[in-house]
């Protein structure tokens, strides 16, 4: 079963992606390509932390097909209920300007956006304009915890 991960799993997978990882080492870089001289894949370099610390549950993440279509998207905790209830990946679009990248993950009935937080104010902020229905989505605010 994808998505197929115990609870301590999913906390020790949280704990790696959130904040984003900074770059991996070279020699991480190189552990992570499928074969010498290949690219690493896209989906792979926000678990990088898991790569010595947690070895079979990073081999796990390279093979899940869940993983590999939304990447660190798929444990944010709404995200990861609805995939575990038997929902189909949603659509996953990239939006952003000065404000910072946020990821749209579009399911049948609903959309939820991901946004990292920049300031302590932006929850609010989000909160509001989803409530008075401004922009196109009705706005969720989502951190992995």
């Amino acid at each position: 079963m994808v998505l197929d991960y115990s609870s301590e799993e999913l906390a020790v997978i949280r704990r790696a992606i959130a904040p984003p990882p900074p770059k991996p080492p070279e020699e991480v870089i190189d552990a992570m390509r499928p074969a010498a001289g290949m690219p690493v894949p896209d989906h792979m370099p926000p678990f990088w932390k898991l790569s010595d610390l947690e070895m079979p549950l990073f081999l796990r993440l390279t093979d899940d097909p869940v993983v590999k279509a939304l990447s660190r998207y798929a444990f944010f905790p709404e995200v990861y209920q609805r995939l575990r209830s038997g929902q189909e990946n949603p659509m996953l679009e990239f939006s952003g300007r000065a404000r910072g990248m946020v990821v749209m993950l579009s399911f049948g009935d609903r959309t939820i956006v991901i946004k990292p937080l920049q300031s302590a104010g932006e929850e609010q902020i989000a909160r509001i304009a989803g409530k008075i229905g401004l922009g196109r989505f009705s706005w969720k605010l989502c951190r992995v915890i």
